[in-house]
This record gives structure tokens, sequence and C-alpha cells, in this order.
């Protein structure tokens, strides 16, 4: 007597791909509403920083002509904000990080394109910045990749 395996029917198999694809949808989408929440985290983290108030003025980096009242550190750059609501950045762009419409690394200040007031708060990752304008909308630029 020769055994052999049952075949598996035409609608099994359809039934057993749209589990295997509706799981990995699952995974997917699951691991975009991650990132989705760490952002807004974020933002909302921007909306919790302290406001300094008083009599010191703050710092000036040498290499800025204007009042600073906020910096951030990304991996490779900087960002600052100006007491006129205006971010300038500086160090590696490689992925437009500094927010000039380029990818030129830069050693000193540049004005962040379309943000030169009307910001309340920045804040910088490894390879991206963001801010908080007075209006509250959160604008991002630089790496994109996952998010």
């Amino acid at each position: 007597m020769i055994y052999s395996q049952p075949r598996s029917s035409p609608t099994r198999l359809v039934v057993s791909l749209i589990a295997f694809i509706s799981s990995e949808v699952r995974k997917t989408l699951a691991t975009r509403l991650r990132r989705n929440i760490r952002a807004a985290l974020a933002a909302l983290a921007l909306l919790a920083l302290p406001v300094v108030t008083g009599t010191a003025a703050a710092q000036t980096p040498s290499m800025l002509e204007e009042t600073v009242t906020q910096t951030s550190a990304g991996l490779f750059h900087t960002c600052a904000l100006t007491t006129a609501g205006a971010v300038k950045c500086w160090g590696n762009n490689d992925f437009g990080q500094l927010g000039d419409n380029s990818v030129t690394n830069r050693s000193t200040p540049v004005d962040v394109v379309g943000l030169g007031s009307g910001v309340a708060a920045i804040s910088t990752g490894e390879r991206h910045s963001c801010a908080l304008t007075t209006a509250g909308a959160v604008k991002c630029w630089g790496y994109n990749y996952i998010g």
C-alpha cells in the first residue's frame, strides 16, 4: 500500500495565505503605530519644556549674532532657537537635518527654511530636527526613514 500525504485544497491554501498576510499587516501596523506614538510623545515633551524666566540674559554662542533661548544637539548637528523665534542649525547635514534645503555640512549656523520666526521650542534627534511653532504645529526635517 502506498501512502501519500493528503493534498491541501486550494481553499485551504488561500485561507493560509490570507492568515499569513493578515499577521504581517498587523505586525507592520503595530510597528508604525508604536513609531507614531513615540513621535507624538516627543512632540508632547516639547510642550512640557520648562520656561526660564528671570533677569539673567541668555547665553549667546560666539558664532551666533542673536540671543539664544534654547539649543538642542543631535548626533552630529546642533540647532538653536533665537529670542526672535527663528531656528538656526549647523554641523553635519547628510540627511538635510539642518533644514536649509541642502545636504551641505555647515560649520556656522544657517537659517532653517520657513522658520525665521514663530517657533516656541526645538528638539533634535540623531539625524533629524523638529520645531514646535507658536501656533501649535510641529515641523520636522532631516532623516525620514522610519516616520
